[in-house]
């Protein structure tokens, strides 16, 4: 671990391909150390040169804080799990493609955003999990249609959204399993759910919501 600081306190070049060397190794405080050099380097290289040479199993984790950092993952194909922590919306993130990775954490989203516009951009069928959440009470969340392309989603939580489209039977992907709506938006109907086979339904309301399930 002293190795991976060494070697980004020094930078250039000749750190980089030495990093590089180091991402295949599976200790996790090695892994997680080479994470946090990421903001030493170019966003890019540093994607290209260490973080893609993480094992594919299990895979990388990985939190974004800083815009500059989205384009550099677009093309790993070896991430597990990825978590936006910086403000966005889904339409400027898709413009760019999706990351491939099953679990894929959309935090602090803001203006209008359309799932349509992802399920168009990019192939969904790799999702397991999917989280979109915003703390901007003016924030907009539509498109919900588009989560029949996301056929092996087993997991969704929608969090922080004023309101919502209507959830309609076709819309649920087949394999889902896990639904949190946090908080339920006032007066909507979850009869959808009804026969659709969940095993986990987290519903939190607010005062005055009245919650529909048929």
């Amino acid at each position: 671990m002293t190795t991976v600081r060494t070697a980004a306190l020094i930078g250039g070049p000749a750190s980089l391909r030495l990093l590089g060397s180091y991402a295949k190794d599976r200790r996790q405080e090695i892994q997680q150390e080479l994470i946090n050099t990421w903001d030493y380097y170019d966003p890019t290289e540093y994607a290209d040169e260490v973080l893609a040479n993480f094992p594919a199993q299990p895979g990388l984790d990985l939190w974004l804080f800083r815009p500059r950092q989205w384009k550099p993952i677009i093309r790993l194909g070896n991430l597990r799990s990825l978590i936006v922590e910086f403000p966005s919306s889904i339409g400027t993130l898709a413009a760019d493609g999706l990351p491939a990775a099953p679990l894929l954490s959309l935090f602090r989203l803001t203006g209008v955003n359309d799932l349509g516009v992802l399920a168009a951009s990019c192939e969904l069928s790799h999702l397991r999990e999917l989280v979109l959440a915003t703390n901007d009470h003016q924030a907009v969340l539509n498109g919900l249609d588009a989560l029949a392309t996301c056929t092996g989603l087993r997991r969704l939580q929608l969090v922080g959204w004023r309101s919502l489209p209507q959830l309609a039977a076709a819309s649920l992907p087949v394999q889902l399993r896990s639904l949190s709506l946090e908080p339920v938006p006032v007066e909507y109907n979850l009869t959808c759910l009804v026969d659709h086979g969940l095993t986990v339904l987290s519903l939190s309301e607010r005062p005055g919501t009245s919650v529909m399930l048929g």
